[in-house]
């Protein structure tokens, strides 16, 4: 039963975090918009390319949870630390949650349902 339970959570945090990734997060920008060096330097109003954009680690982290998922290995729990350490990096490096839209919950409420299905798998 706890494998079910972390497997119907796990896919719903996944499908969030996909969803979410191409949702708004901020001044009408998806992440797919938003440049991976905004984690290191700050919020720029510059776009991206997508393989240069906060895409790339939330899919990379998804993808491994995924991988975790079907082998059952703790790479699940490594891929939800992907996510997680995105995700936060992000809203630190934004400074707040005043004005983060609803792509950014998504992703956060879906890197939450992976990190759930990681404590409840065995």
């Amino acid at each position: 039963m706890r494998t079910l339970m972390a497997w119907l959570l796990g896919l719903a945090g996944l499908a969030a975090v996909g969803y979410g990734t191409f949702r708004p997060w901020h001044d009408g920008r998806a992440a797919t918009e938003l440049p991976i060096a905004d984690l290191f330097s700050g919020i720029h109003p510059d776009p991206s390319a997508l393989l240069a954009s906060m895409a790339v680690p939330l899919l990379l982290g998804g993808l491994i949870a995924l991988i975790g998922l079907l082998l059952s290995a703790t790479a699940l729990r490594a891929g939800a630390a992907v996510l997680l350490l995105a995700v936060l990096a992000w809203l630190f490096q934004y400074g707040g949650i005043d004005g983060l839209q609803v792509g950014y919950w998504n992703t956060a409420f879906g890197t939450l349902l992976v990190l759930v299905s990681a404590a409840v798998k065995p």
